[in-house]
């Protein structure tokens, strides 16, 4: 099934490479209008000139740190300021840190940094689109986690964090938008 993004707008955390970089251009391809945030700015800006040449509309590409409230309330002003609206959240920003097994854990560090991107960036993102996506009339919201969390492997803390940003968070955030026209896809 074919999708129209035609007059519409998405908005890819995470958009400087691998699957971010790949769902923004499918999107470009299916005709959105794109605001694409990453903390690598040299690359996202690469990645939005593909994007330009493939659409024919240069999309906004911003540095978006989703650790920094700040950042994130920044970004989004930004994305309302030339689009107006937004239809589309594809939460995809995060790390994969700490690899090591959990009883050779030297840095509880990681473990913070992973939490403050893939947990509460996603919740920082969702938080403050949401009110838009419901406006939309039509909103979604996709949060992309790893496949990592189904195959157990060493990294036991690693694959948890990363998993915890979508798991729980479905039935609570669907039950919230559901009622209101949005939709979180998983």
């Amino acid at each position: 099934m074919a999708i129209s993004g035609r007059g519409k707008v998405a908005i890819v955390t995470g958009a400087s490479s691998g699957i971010g970089e790949a769902t923004a251009i499918a999107l470009a391809e299916a005709g959105f209008r794109l605001a694409l945030g990453a903390r690598r700015v040299e690359k996202l800006s690469q990645v939005a000139a593909r994007i330009e040449r493939i659409s024919g509309e240069k999309p906004l590409a911003l540095a978006l740190d989703v650790t920094c409230t700040e950042n994130v309330e920044t970004y989004v002003q930004n994305v309302l300021q030339r689009f107006g609206k937004v239809h589309v959240l594809v939460n995809n920003a995060g790390k994969a840190l700490g690899r090591d097994p959990i009883d050779e854990v030297a840095n509880e560090a990681d473990w913070q940094e992973m939490i403050d991107t893939n947990v509460m960036g996603l919740l920082r993102m969702t938080r403050r689109l949401v009110p838009h996506l419901i406006a939309s009339g039509e909103g979604h919201i996709v949060n992309i986690g790893s496949t990592a969390g189904h195959e157990a492997y060493a990294a036991v803390v690693s694959i948890a964090v990363r998993n915890l940003r979508c798991a729980p968070l479905r039935e609570p955030c669907g039950r919230n938008c559901l009622a209101s026209g949005a939709r979180d896809l998983h």
